[in-house]
């Protein structure tokens, strides 16, 4: 019985420290887009094995604000895009976000051939407290 107060004492004492808190808030946000071509191949083996491909680079862009008293560290940031069909993240990490500021953030990129859209759902943020 002791053993299972203390594992539940812990997973509380732990829950407190991570998480999405209430006082990080994305203000704005772009998905953002460059051409990147590559020129892989020879072009003595014809179309497959020369050429040049246009993929596209995807990221998102923005900042976010901390409306509350303390500081958060270890804080991220994941969205969800949409790639044909299927579903991505794209995630940004910030070592700091302190307490009244606002902090620009760049997530990792996606390159792919289709046309990448941000999902509507809200992004998920984790933090610490220090």
């Amino acid at each position: 019985m002791k053993r299972m107060l203390l594992i539940m004492a812990l997973a509380g004492a732990l829950a407190g420290c991570a998480g999405a808190p209430e006082d990080l808030v994305v203000v704005d946000k772009a998905l953002k887009a460059q051409a990147n071509t590559s020129t892989s191949g020879l072009s003595e083996f014809g179309a497959s094995g020369g050429g040049q491909a246009a993929a596209t680079l995807y990221w998102v862009e923005g900042r976010i604000q901390n409306k509350g008293p303390q500081d958060y560290v270890g804080v991220v940031i994941r969205f969800r895009a949409k790639d044909s069909g299927s579903n991505k993240l794209l995630t940004a990490e910030l070592e700091k976000v302190p307490a009244g500021k606002t902090v620009a953030f760049r997530t990792t990129t996606l390159q792919t051939y289709a046309v990448v859209t941000l999902l509507p759902d809200p992004p998920e943020i984790e933090a610490k407290t220090p």
